[in-house]
């Protein structure tokens, strides 16, 4: 008579053999993959708090520097700048390379009171 358990179980247990790295490997990737999505998340949190963090830090330094609250000279008015947004980006639950903070600060005074202007190039359209 035919042990037909015996079979199954050879079966079941050749199946789960071949299945199961192919099953690990796609749980990985899948994990992966939303590790990868996370981080892209984040990645973008950060970058609109800090550009949210500098916009306002920046208009507010410019402000205070026009109230007499602070100097009205370029250096006090970005350490009072780089004091908000590090504040407001620490308030938030981030903590970023303060030489960034800097550079996004000179960056963001740059293109609001420094801004390049726009230069029209000749375009030929051959008529």
């Amino acid at each position: 008579m035919i042990d037909w358990g015996s079979i199954v179980e050879k079966v079941l247990l050749a199946v789960i053999a071949v299945a199961l790295p192919i099953l690990l490997k796609m749980l990985a990737d899948w994990l992966q993959l939303k590790r990868d999505e996370f981080e892209n998340l984040v990645g973008e949190e950060l970058s609109f708090a800090l550009a949210d963090a500098v916009r306002i830090a920046v208009l507010a330094a410019e402000q205070s520097g026009l109230a007499k609250l602070i100097e009205d000279t370029a250096e006090a008015k970005k350490r009072y700048a780089f004091d908000i947004a590090e504040r407001y980006l620490h308030e938030r639950g981030f903590n970023i390379d303060l030489d960034l903070i800097s550079a996004a600060i000179e960056a963001a005074v740059k293109e609001r009171f420094h801004p390049e202007p726009v230069h029209s190039l000749p375009i030929d359209v051959g008529l």
